[in-house]
């Protein structure tokens, strides 16, 4: 099967980061994959059964107001899609995941490759009720894992320095929001520090000037945030940096 480099590094993204939350299956036999595409009535991506031949399905969460994902392995696609009677209602449409909720993701296969991916509920197959959930699946890959960026409400920000540095500690909404969501609002800035959980060796509730000390050996040559349940303390020499990550979080700050 020939590989893609774009799906290659998605997928090594995916399943090389350990803050993400996604549980991946093990990859499909090339038997599998191989009698699943002769079954098939469409030609597949190659992007999709690559995905399989490292992780034959997986589930978490994902990126989009649907929540959450769980991709189904090569062997039950096509079984899930006659249960759920999928081409009875749209010959056009082929299921690979659910929500867990009556939800489905598709490839809309009358459309050109490569295949946008809908999020439609498993009623009646109606393309004008369908979303949009990613352009096409490598795109999907970047979004496993992830949760949807509108979960985040920020309640409280705080500002300052010490120790020539300066610090931003975020609190977001408990009842909207995860480590992981903290993480997801501000993508430019997690590209580029080191992110540690709060852990006995960290404690973010402590007083900034032990914490700032706490974090110190941990910056190195880079910046670095700690993330502990829907609190998020970012430490820098960067003030550019910092005022980024302060108006990403005023953008979402709750009334």
């Amino acid at each position: 099967m020939p590989q893609n480099m774009n799906t290659k590094i998605a997928i090594e993204k995916l399943l090389g980061d350990q803050y993400l939350d996604w549980v991946a299956a093990s990859p499909a036999e090339k038997s599998e994959i191989e009698k699943f595409v002769a079954a098939c009535p469409f030609i597949l991506p190659g992007e999709y059964l690559q995905f399989l031949s490292i992780c034959n399905g997986g589930e978490g969460s994902i990126g989009h107001s649907s929540q959450s994902i769980n991709i189904y392995p090569a062997d039950l696609v096509l079984s899930n899609n006659e249960q759920q009677s999928v081409q009875e209602f749209n010959p056009e449409l082929l299921a690979f995941a659910d929500n867990g909720g009556g939800e489905l993701f598709l490839f809309n296969t009358a459309e050109p490759q490569p295949w946008k991916i809908y999020a439609l509920e498993g009623i009646n197959m109606d393309m004008d009720d369908a979303s949009l959930v990613a352009n096409s699946f490598v795109e999907l890959i970047s979004l496993l894992g992830h949760e949807c960026r509108d979960n985040f409400r920020c309640v409280e920000i705080e500002t300052g320095k010490h120790d020539n540095l300066g610090w931003a500690a975020i609190e977001g909404d408990p009842r909207e929001c995860s480590a992981r969501a903290l993480v997801d609002a501000f993508p430019d800035l997690f590209t580029r520090v080191a992110i540690i959980r709060a852990s006995d060796d960290v404690d973010i509730s402590r007083e900034v000037p032990e914490l700032v000390q706490q974090v110190k050996p941990f910056l190195k040559d880079s910046d670095c945030c700690v993330v502990e349940s829907h609190k998020l303390f970012v430490v820098s020499e960067n003030s550019a940096l910092l005022e980024k990550v302060v108006a990403n979080a005023n953008k979402r700050k709750s009334d």
